[in-house]
């Protein structure tokens, strides 16, 4: 790592944001793997199949993902 690449894992959401507005991907990976898991357990309570559940979540990704390049409408995961 080079000392312009930002250690994801220290950064907190609202940085990450600021770092996908820049086009950096790795930033949003860094969110997947900090909400994923909290995300699906909350839709695999409502509906109550781990396949919905995991297709749920990675489709609310796929929306947050696009709204990125829209920062008005987006809303923080935390």
């Amino acid at each position: 790592m080079d000392l312009k690449t930002p250690n994801y894992d220290i950064q907190d959401d609202i940085k990450l944001h600021d770092l996908l507005k820049n086009n950096d991907e790795e930033a949003f990976s860094e969110i997947v793997l900090r909400h994923f898991y909290k995300l699906y357990t909350i839709a695999f309570n409502i509906v109550r199949s781990h396949s919905d559940a995991e297709e749920v979540v990675w489709e609310a990704f796929k929306k947050a993902h696009k709204s990125f390049k829209y920062p008005k409408n987006l809303i923080y995961l935390q």
